[in-house]
């Protein structure tokens, strides 16, 4: 007999609406109450500065039209006194500086434009994540209506939102694994004969570890029940006690890689039999867009006068717009794409993903985004236009370091008794599209950084590799 979770306290005041807007299928409706823990569920973080919030939005697959823009744009004018649009590595939309007493305005807006706020944050299934121009290219596969399908699925059951920490799922189509399965808690890679491979219970932090094939082969049909089973398994074995220790890898870490996976095995199982279960329904793409042109927004921001321009362009060209997996924008079309003057300078130039970095986060050691400035200024980018650059604050690696193929971490630096910022080397990491987790490297200065990204530029074919030894001069000590 399959075994359910009994409902908790929070999980059935979520259900019946309680402390907040009622929720239907994901969607926000009614008026909100300013509690945190409830309010993560919704999308909404509390800023630093006081009375000021964070609304994130789920882009569903990336998918985001010309209209969605203007109303990005509007509400960013609105309410946030013009701050930029920032976008995310999981193919969302965050607004910032929306002050408490419009939220609930914020998000009624965002809802009549079909943008839902529901799951983008807390303890929840969050984004379900997909290769961003998957259905546009030829032999292309277009999967995004199945996704949705299982999400409304996925969020009706009980312990959905009552998880001991974030689920993350993506579905890579491509045959490159470019939904980065490998960082995720449940990862779907298509194989040549229309099954998935599933990798699973993989996630970075300080001290990373990478997920690992959970089934070789699962159908179309059985997608949905064995996220389910999953989800339920994560839900009673999750440690909820200590939250660096509550994502599904540590629950695998803990019982090991084959009773694992068995466990799993058997929970799938007791689930596969039930139902009923949508079926992921998958469609080869009819119409591709041959022409494609990436924009990576510096630091991920975009503003309300260059999204409007965006909507424009891809009603003028009659484009299609999909959202990276690192704060960036592809556009495809039947044409030659002509961006708009405040868009031209977007494109040619690599994807730097960072974190806040000392300027607004209490973690962060170094100034990620001063040094991402620096790298965008140098004349030499275009040798990296196709590229990702990733620099976390700390040794958390929220800008996915771990897994750059090259990036670094912030670290303090003593050198002859005077402390200063100093950066960690990454290299040769898979960017959560294979099981390469990247190399540590020396701990260097920003200088000695861009000097090495310079060379990678000039050596487009080569891989960054971490020389054999460090070159600081004076006695160091690194923390």
């Amino acid at each position: 007999m399959r075994r359910r979770m009994r409902h908790s306290h929070a999980a059935a005041a979520h259900r019946e609406g309680f402390g907040r807007g009622n929720v239907r299928d994901g969607k926000f409706a009614g008026r909100v109450i300013m509690s945190e823990a409830i309010d993560k569920r919704n999308g909404t973080y509390p800023q630093k500065q006081p009375g000021l919030y964070m609304q994130r939005i789920r882009i569903p697959g990336g998918r985001i039209t010309a209209a969605q823009w203007r109303v990005l744009a509007a509400v960013t004018e609105a309410y946030c006194e013009g701050t930029p649009l920032h976008l995310t590595t999981r193919q969302d939309v965050e607004l910032h500086d929306v002050p408490g007493d419009s939220v609930a305005a914020v998000r009624t807006q965002l809802e009549e434009a079909d943008l839902h706020t529901v799951g983008a944050c807390g303890d929840t299934i969050r984004n379900i994540t997909l290769c961003p121009t998957c259905d546009l290219k030829p032999a292309g596969v277009d999967l995004a209506a199945g996704v949705g399908a299982l999400h409304a699925y996925l969020i009706s059951l009980p312990f959905y939102d009552a998880l001991p920490r974030k689920f993350k799922i993506s579905f890579s189509v491509c045959g490159q694994a470019c939904a980065q399965p490998y960082v995720n808690d449940l990862g779907f890679m298509l194989r040549t004969d229309g099954r998935f491979t599933v990798i699973g219970a993989g996630s970075l932090g300080p001290r990373p570890n990478l997920g690992i094939v959970l089934r070789e082969r699962i159908e179309l049909d059985e997608v949905a029940p064995y996220c389910a089973a999953v989800l339920e398994f994560f839900a009673e074995h999750g440690d909820r006690n200590n939250r660096r220790k509550a994502r599904l890898r540590h629950v695998r870490e803990r019982m090991g890689d084959e009773a694992f996976v068995s466990a799993i095995e058997q929970r799938f199982a007791s689930w596969r039999n039930g139902g009923p279960f949508p079926v992921l329904a998958m469609h080869r793409t009819q119409r591709p867009l041959p022409f494609a042109e990436r924009l990576c927004p510096p630091l991920g921001d975009l503003t309300a006068a260059q999204a409007r321009d965006l909507a424009d362009v891809m009603d003028g060209q009659g484009l299609a717009c999909r959202l990276g997996l690192h704060q960036e924008i592809f556009l495809r079309g039947a044409q030659p794409i002509r961006p708009a003057p405040s868009l031209a300078n977007l494109s040619g130039r690599p994807a730097v993903v960072c974190c806040p970095g000392s300027r607004s986060c209490p973690h962060g050691l170094v100034d990620t985004q001063g040094l991402a400035r620096r790298i965008l200024s140098s004349g030499w980018t275009g040798g990296l236009s196709d590229r990702c650059v990733h620099i976390s604050g700390c040794p958390n690696h929220c800008a996915h370091t771990a897994v750059a193929r090259m990036g670094v971490s912030g670290r303090r630096r003593t050198v002859d008794g005077v402390t200063q910022e100093a950066f960690e080397l990454f290299l040769g990491g898979g960017e959560g599209c294979s099981e390469a987790l990247s190399q540590r490297g020396p701990v260097i200065d920003a200088e000695q950084f861009l000097e090495r990204l310079e060379q990678w530029a000039d050596s487009p074919n080569a891989a960054p590799r971490a020389p054999t030894q460090s070159v600081h001069p004076g006695r160091t000590n690194v923390t």
